[in-house]
């Protein structure tokens, strides 16, 4: 069954400070003033007058994340629990600072 996701945001800034990378320490994050950043961005217009819907994230998303799963069944998941403490105290930080 799916979890409830809640997305926080932050400023880039806290995370660079941090030593969080876009990109490489945030798979599919470019930050916006990257040079990169643009190969994110796409005009949809015709695309969605042609029938285009958007998907969620959950639907674009956990498709790549079971298939990882499946061929990398062997690969040390223990770095999961690691990331998730190393969010939370990185949130903790920004609710301290507002």
């Amino acid at each position: 069954s799916p979890r409830r996701v809640d997305l926080r945001w932050v400023p880039a800034e806290l995370l660079f400070e941090r030593g969080i990378e876009s990109f490489t320490d945030v798979p599919l994050w470019v930050w916006r003033k990257e040079r990169e950043g643009g190969f994110f961005r796409a005009r949809t217009t015709r695309a969605e007058a042609a029938g285009l819907r958007p998907r969620t994230i959950q639907q674009s998303f956990r498709p790549m994340i079971d298939a990882y799963l499946l061929h990398h069944a062997d690969h040390d998941l223990m770095a999961g629990p690691a990331i998730a403490r190393r969010e939370a105290e990185l949130l903790g930080e920004w609710d301290r600072r507002l």
